[in-house]
């Protein structure tokens, strides 16, 4: 899975629009957008953005910049 759909799919599992995450993280719904689309890499995010999600998705910052082989849509 990229780490764009992981985000995606991390958002989506707490219930969040991109507009809600935007808000509770301070980082721009086209941002966001584009970091799950993989047209922003994540990797080359501040660390301030890293932190934002990860606090704000309670997703372990390691989580966020490790690509993962797994597939989040199995897990539910």
């Amino acid at each position: 899975m990229r780490k764009g759909e992981a985000l995606k799919y991390w958002r989506e599992s707490r219930g969040l629009s991109q507009s809600q995450l935007a808000k509770k993280t301070g980082i721009s719904v086209r941002s966001l957008q584009n970091m799950e689309q993989g047209l922003r890499d994540i990797n080359k995010a501040s660390v301030e953005t890293v932190l934002r999600l990860s606090e704000a998705l309670g997703v372990d910052v390691y989580e966020i910049l490790n690509e993962r082989e797994k597939s989040y849509a199995e897990t539910d």
